[in-house]
């Protein structure tokens, strides 16, 4: 796929207005300097968020993105870590019920928004998507921080921004923690993990609070560096063969058929799990913008004797 345009939609808390620049006699939304790959947006949020930070002035987070095949650009949902963020020269907000009254540069831009805004403003498999959604984890872990006699120094830093987890950094006069934010595919994790404690298994991160409803945890620093400034095949090597140490240490500790927390995904018990996803999959899906016809429910019913025939 050839590189594309990437724009930013920078939301307010609500997310019924987006931020428009002043340009040529018009309006636009926020662009970046260079033309980007496909699949941005499963890149490190922090070259964008730092980007935009020093454009504008606004320290940002990333609630998901949308680059697939088909659009005229590649686009970033973002939003403020403030509240109400100071906004740049020539820049304003703009409502849905606004498109209308306001010229813009690129037509296709108003034409996107329009259709944006009419749309469920998430996506399904990111843990933080929604309008406002960093403000409750972000509060709660100030709260934390608090309890262990602890001050952020600065503002948190959107490190990581998956489907398997949202990360943040912040800075406190004790060294950085990390916040991590789990999707509900992996809310177990941090039960999981201390399992894993208990079985002594080393170089598992320190906790400082766990809020296992909500898939929130908060860890101080392991040490160390970021994988992308000083990865090699070596140090590679080593992470995926401790990964594999670990898995082979902890299976004779788990008992079928009473696993918890872990999931019991062996084959056999994958195959039942299978026709359940298919006889609900129209309904797991009818509020996302996945939503399956009829059709294709049955096509997807179709597959299901495949699929149990790899399971057995």
């Amino acid at each position: 796929m050839r590189d594309r345009k990437l724009l930013f939609i920078l939301t307010d808390r609500s997310g019924s207005q987006v931020l428009v620049l002043s340009s040529g006699g018009g309006w636009t939304l926020p662009a970046y300097r260079d033309a980007v790959p496909s699949n941005v947006g499963f890149t490190d949020p922090r070259p964008w968020n730092v980007w935009f930070a020093n454009t504008y002035g606004i320290h940002v987070v990333r609630r998901y993105s949308l680059d697939q095949q088909g659009l005229d650009a590649a686009y970033m949902i973002l939003e403020s870590i403030k509240e109400e963020p100071s906004l740049p020269e020539g820049a304003r907000w703009v409502s849905a019920d606004e498109l209308e009254t306001i010229h813009f540069v690129e037509p296709e831009q108003r034409m996107f928004l329009a259709s944006w805004f009419g749309h469920p403003q998430r996506s399904v498999s990111m843990p933080v998507s929604a309008p406002g959604g960093f403000e409750q984890p972000l509060s709660w872990m100030v709260e934390q921080l608090r309890r262990h006699g602890r001050t952020p120094s600065g503002p948190p830093e959107q490190v990581k921004n998956a489907y398997v987890s949202t990360v943040m950094r912040c800075p406190t006069d004790a060294g950085d923690v990390y916040l991590k934010i789990l999707p509900n595919v992996f809310i177990r994790e941090a039960s999981v993990v201390e399992k894993l404690r208990d079985w002594g298994m080393p170089e598992l991160p320190a906790y400082l609070a766990i809020d296992a409803e909500r898939g929130l945890v908060l860890m101080e620093d392991m040490g160390g560096c970021d994988l992308a400034e000083c990865c090699t095949i070596d140090l590679l090597k080593r992470a995926v063969q401790e990964y594999a140490d670990l898995q082979v240490a902890s299976i004779s500790r788990v008992t079928p058929g009473r696993p918890g927390p872990f999931y019991d995904w062996r084959m056999a018990v994958l195959a039942e799990k299978a026709k359940a996803v298919v006889d609900k999959a129209r309904e797991l899906l009818a509020e996302s913008p996945y939503a399956l016809t009829e059709h294709e429910g049955e096509r997807l019913r179709g597959c299901l004797p495949d699929w149990v025939d790899l399971c057995n």
